[in-house]
């Protein structure tokens, strides 16, 4: 069954399940390969996003819909400057790492516009699920100790998790712990987004990443804004002192002292 398209959208068929998985393998493989940080990693995560691209063009070829998204025309400029300032500086290699980024933002976007209502709400908690895994290992590696799951830095053990780097971390689970809360007001009573919601914010709050805490607020104050305050508060609370419970759990762990 193919969705009725939002205004403004092509009538399109729906891109299927391959490109979907594809998608949703290349960020557990990202995920688990440090964030792509290695050249293998960033290979393997490379071709998983290359075989989703080529699924979803397969079942709809790119069209001018596509060329005209503001997403499209951003990182096409971002990326022709990036290749000019490595070209101007003498290290070409350089523009074309971020181009590729950008390039790969884009083949997200492809796919995800060839993917049906349903098709895309599956996916999204795909990617949660990816985060609350990410959380788990970033506060269990606090609890014991276990590098590079956690690393001391001034003096605490910070959850760096298997991207192996705490703001990293805190860059990945912050935006989802937002896309959690969010998914939380929508249906206020489930227990299952309570608790995702709880494991990302405690799992975010264990990387005590600075950042991170003023990512959180200003997205905490623009989902009031959009959402309002009251319906944002009645979500939050549970998820907020559970993640204050579980925190609390890791601060006699926490001193690389102790």
């Amino acid at each position: 069954m193919v969705a009725t398209p939002k205004h403004g959208e092509p009538n399109r068929p729906s891109a299927g399940t391959a490109s979907q998985v594809l998608l949703l393998t290349a960020l557990a493989a990202g995920a688990a390969a440090q964030g792509g940080y290695s050249t293998a990693g960033r290979t393997v995560v490379g071709a998983l996003l290359i075989a989703a691209v080529a699924a979803a063009l397969l079942q709809l070829p790119p069209s001018v819909a596509d060329l005209r998204s503001a997403v499209v025309l951003a990182a096409a400029a971002l990326a022709g400057w990036a290749l000019l300032q490595g070209v101007v500086r003498g290290v070409p290699a350089s523009g074309l790492q971020y181009g590729l980024l950008l390039a790969a933002v884009v083949g997200v976007l492809l796919v995800c516009r060839r993917l049906d209502p349903s098709e895309r709400e599956l996916l999204l908690a795909g990617v949660v699920a990816v985060g609350v895994v990410v959380a788990a290992t970033g506060w269990a590696g606090v609890v014991l100790r276990l590098r590079p799951l956690a690393l001391p830095d001034q003096g605490l053990w910070r959850a760096a998790s298997v991207l192996t780097y705490a703001n990293a971390t805190a860059a990945l689970l912050v935006p989802l712990a937002l896309v959690a809360l969010g998914l939380l007001m929508a249906q206020p009573a489930s227990v299952v987004r309570t608790l995702v919601a709880t494991a990302l914010l405690a799992g975010a709050g264990a990387t005590l990443s600075r950042a991170g805490a003023v990512a959180l607020l200003v997205g905490l104050l623009l989902l009031g804004v959009l959402s309002g305050p009251r319906r944002l508060s009645r979500a939050a609370v549970g998820p907020a002192v559970g993640a204050l419970v579980a925190l609390a759990g890791l601060l006699p762990a926490m001193p690389a002292s102790a």
